[in-house]
């Protein structure tokens, strides 16, 4: 009703490759609807206050840290997972992508080097093409990096996070190079 739109949450009860991230996605681009929900649960009770898990929920949206594992997970789902899972699809082989694999590694080191790169105002017009897969950025993926972006002023660390999360999926992934 407030979006205009049905607003489909990722399956994060399996282990679906990048459903977290998935999830991530659909917090930060709802943000404001879910503290919203949350705010509307708590009033709209016959008997004040909040369960358990409905305080934790409501807390979290409003937690720094939080917020800060929220962007960097959807971050890395926009720019790596979804196009590596891509290509995986594609290639049907994962002994195949050894060229991608190393394609990979250069541009997460990139990241550690500047993490700002993801985080830039117009950084899918930056980029003509997504670094991994070479497509445009789609739409979703723009109206995830506009809500990383909005959030980026109140979260101090982000930076400082995005270079740890991709320092250590890159050490992940150069074993594939081997």
């Amino acid at each position: 009703m407030h979006t205009g739109h049905q607003v489909p949450y990722p399956d994060v009860t399996n282990t679906r490759h990048g459903s977290h991230g998935e999830a991530a996605t659909t917090i930060l681009v709802y943000y404001e609807h879910f503290v919203n929900f949350m705010e509307f649960i708590r009033i709209a009770k016959d008997r004040p206050g909040q369960t358990n898990i409905e305080k934790k929920i409501a807390t979290a949206l409003k937690d720094v840290p939080t917020l800060i594992e929220l962007c960097v997970l959807a971050l890395y789902s926009v720019w790596v997972s979804r196009p590596f899972m891509q290509r995986r699809r594609r290639t049907g082989n994962i002994l195949k992508l050894k060229t991608f694999f190393q394609k990979k590694a250069e541009f997460l080191q990139s990241i550690v080097r500047d993490p700002t790169i993801w985080t830039r105002d117009n950084v899918c017009e930056t980029y003509e093409t997504t670094p991994l897969d070479r497509r445009e950025c789609e739409e979703w993926e723009k109206k995830v990096l506009l809500a990383v972006q909005n959030l980026v002023p109140k979260l101090p660390d982000l930076h400082d996070a995005i270079a740890t999360f991709v320092q250590g999926a890159h050490d992940i992934s150069v074993i594939f190079l081997r």
